[in-house]
């Protein structure tokens, strides 16, 4: 028995039902009486050990991303998510203390706070080993890739919209698709490339992938256009993974003489404000970073409140947004 158990047979939300069993002012008289009589109906009995964990608590949670000051393109998507956290973490009357990467991940110790959030975990990080390893509640934005176990996970559907783009550019005439993956091992890059080769099983053509870098520099992205549009079996749309690639990809394009939207279809995995302004526009897929930076303080403040992580949900959707790169 649980106090979402509590919260259900009651009609109330599982915050609610907590601040009732715990005896906070914040809810009615009434209401109050109603959750402890059903509290009392089903036998629940309230987690102490929880309730010494509010009472011993910080009031501060932690926030770390690997990647969120590499380049100002990582910086706009995460600077979003952040936001998320924070106005969140703001109507909760909690406060949020950013870790940054540790050059000597052997020296990172935990802050003192109530638990972590961890953005985007790459297994091969060092300090967000550690963060894992350590004794606070961890949630994550996005699953640990490798099977590490954390308190719960906000996750984004990128492979539908991926596969929603892949079949869009079909539509549109591309027959001989490039995309250009992040190699890292972070769900989101993982999915991705896992969308793009069932997607080139389902749809065989003489389709390519080309690795970069997340954090890349001109010298690899050259390399790999140069492997794309260089050759006598050129495609005929790329996808570009890595953030900020595709306008640079855009542009040497145009050096070569083909057309955006015309003989070369262009979309990117990741909308940003460059895309946007870009002649022509840029497909891109919205993955909505404020509410998922949000999804994931929801998480971790619901187990903090409670001493239960919540129920499992669903992904959160992302959006296709269709502009003139690729025809539209």
């Amino acid at each position: 028995m649980t106090i979402v158990d509590v919260a259900r047979a009651a009609g109330v939300s599982k915050t609610t039902a907590s601040d009732a069993v715990n005896g906070s002012p914040r809810v009615s008289s009434a209401t109050s009486a109603q959750v402890r009589r059903v509290a009392d109906e089903l036998g629940y009995i309230a987690n102490s050990a929880a309730r010494s964990l509010r009472e011993r608590a910080a009031g501060t949670i932690g926030l770390y991303a690997q990647w969120s000051a590499r380049t100002a393109s990582t910086a706009e998507w995460y600077m979003s998510v952040f936001r998320g956290v924070l106005e969140e973490a703001n109507s909760a009357s909690v406060d949020v203390v950013v870790l940054s990467p540790s050059r000597n991940p052997g020296s990172f110790r935990l802050p003192r706070c109530d638990g972590i959030i961890v953005i985007d975990p790459d297994e091969d990080d060092p300090t967000m080993a550690r963060i894992l390893n350590g004794h606070l509640p961890v949630v994550t934005g996005e699953h640990a890739v490798g099977g590490r176990s954390v308190l719960a996970s906000a996750s984004v559907n990128h492979a539908g919209a991926f596969s929603e783009l892949m079949d869009h550019l079909a539509d549109r005439g591309a027959h001989r698709v490039g995309f250009i993956y992040c190699p890292e091992r972070t769900e989101w890059a993982t999915s991705l490339k896992g969308a793009f080769d069932r997607w080139v099983t389902e749809h065989p053509g003489d389709h390519v992938a080309v690795p970069v870098p997340l954090i890349w520099t001109e010298s690899e992205l050259n390399a790999a256009i140069s492997a794309l549009l260089d050759t006598s079996e050129r495609v005929d749309a790329i996808v570009c993974g890595p953030v900020g690639s595709a306008t640079f990809v855009a542009a040497r394009a145009a050096e070569r003489g083909r057309r955006l939207g015309g003989d070369l279809l262009l979309a990117a995995c990741t909308d940003a404000a460059d895309l946007r302004s870009w002649v022509p526009a840029i497909t891109a897929i919205d993955d909505s970073p404020r509410d998922f930076g949000a999804e994931c303080f929801r998480l971790l403040h619901c187990y903090l409140k409670t001493g239960t992580a919540d129920d499992v949900r669903e992904p959160l959707p992302a959006t296709l947004l269709l502009r003139a790169s690729t025809g539209d």
